[in-house]
């Protein structure tokens, strides 16, 4: 059987079964946020290996830091601490880039320029319940 044409392409660019259950543990609520966890953690022998390991699950890092600890998941220590790593990381890293953002903001103001924020930043301050778990370099 022939394979269409972009699905060597496409397996690249689009996520994987695993990051797709993952994404879901980010962004469900309640008991469908804790049924997409033991689903994950049921195909992952080792959970914490896997979180710590496997570099695709790096961006999701701090929305499932902030999903554990709303939706009270089961983790273990090692996995815990390297979530609330990688979400201390992200903040920081947040605040440079807020700092620098207002920095250009008051800029662009004093020369009575108006500009409009667009992409990551606007996303993260309008959408986002903390702009923290939006990861962006729009600068």
């Amino acid at each position: 059987m022939l394979k269409p044409a972009l699905s060597g392409v496409l397996s690249l660019l689009l996520p994987t079964a695993e990051e797709t259950l993952l994404l879901r543990v980010c962004l469900s609520h309640g008991e469908s946020a804790r049924s997409n966890w033991t689903r994950w953690r049921n195909i992952k022998r080792t959970p914490g290996k896997a979180l710590l390991r496997n570099s695709s699950f790096k961006k999701l890092r701090p929305l499932l830091f902030n999903a554990v600890q709303s939706h009270d998941l089961e983790i273990d220590k090692e996995a815990l601490t390297y979530l609330r790593t990688a979400y201390l990381k992200e903040e920081l890293r947040d605040a440079a880039v807020r700092r620098i953002c207002r920095e250009v903001l008051l800029s662009l103001e004093k020369e009575e320029l108006a500009p409009i924020l667009l992409k990551g930043m606007a996303l993260a301050e309008t959408v986002y319940g903390n702009p923290v778990l939006r990861h962006c370099h729009d600068i």
